[in-house]
């Protein structure tokens, strides 16, 4: 074991596994145990190399820069009308995570719920799973995983959009609130989302912010229409099907018109 390594890098189900182990006396841990845990480790520091030689030496140092995955400018985008595009992390199989994601991060952004809407991510390592480091959907695991991180997202983009208001007002960000896709100032005066979403996105983006209390919740948890769905009844929704490249050609497999059928003769000429 490497008593002093830093596990943060590290997807968080890894971390929890190596934080067990390192709190356990090495003689109290069952073999068992023992060679589950440094199998584990073997297996992170061969996917996460860089993590072996590239621990801080020094409890002073700088901390660590956000994680893809905590990049407000991955997931949020607001145009000057206000409308808030909200990006997620998994394929949309009809089970509403391309609601329930931007239900969240509005939430904490305190976003003008008519004015959110929500595009499918990419292949970008900003998309992979915040648990498990990988490009997943499945096992019920999108709501588990990112709740947080779709909550820690919102309230970032909101205190940028507090700091820029406070920047062009020449006052105290304290002394300014949000509601509804508006900062407020206590003297009246109000500026929209969408008028201060560049000069907010130029600003460096905070590590620590607070989290809302649940019960102040006018979001997450009411019924809400599934931002997909009128697309979707109406033949307006792109699948993969639908996905076309210039030159894109569509292959399929040649099967036999019966059971039991062999390949009498073929011709492959074309094909290669």
């Amino acid at each position: 074991m490497l008593p002093n390594m830093d596990y943060s890098e590290l997807p968080r189900a890894l971390q929890h596994m190596l934080e067990r182990g390192r709190s356990t006396p090495v003689q109290a841990l069952p073999r068992r145990s023992f060679l589950k845990l440094t199998g584990t480790l073997g297996l992170a520091v061969g996917i996460f190399p860089h993590l072996a030689a590239a621990q801080p030496i020094d409890a002073g140092e700088a901390p660590i820069a956000l994680k893809p995955t905590e990049q407000p400018s991955a997931f949020v985008q607001i145009a000057p009308n206000g409308e808030v595009m909200v990006t997620i992390n998994r394929l949309e199989f009809g089970q509403g995570v391309q609601t329930a994601l931007p239900m969240i991060l509005a939430e904490e952004l305190d976003a003008d719920w008519n004015l959110v809407r929500s595009q499918l991510g990419t292949n970008d390592m900003a998309y992979v799973d915040p648990l498990f480091g990988m490009h997943l959907t499945g096992g019920s695991n999108t709501i588990k995983n990112s709740f947080t991180q779709y909550r820690e997202l919102g309230a970032r983009v909101r205190a940028m959009l507090l700091a820029a208001a406070a920047d062009r007002w020449n006052v105290d960000v304290s002394a300014l609130r949000t509601e509804a896709g508006v900062v407020l100032a206590p003297d009246g005066r109000k500026l929209g989302y969408g008028e201060l979403s560049e000069a907010a996105m130029a600003l460096p983006v905070p590590q620590k912010i607070a989290l809302k209390d649940p019960k102040d919740f006018r979001i997450i948890g009411q019924p809400t229409q599934r931002l997909d769905a009128q697309a979707k009844s109406s033949g307006q929704q792109s699948f993969g099907i639908d996905f076309k490249l210039p030159g894109q050609l569509t292959a399929v497999v040649a099967r036999p018109p019966v059971f039991g059928a062999k390949i009498a003769s073929l011709d492959d000429s074309a094909a290669r």
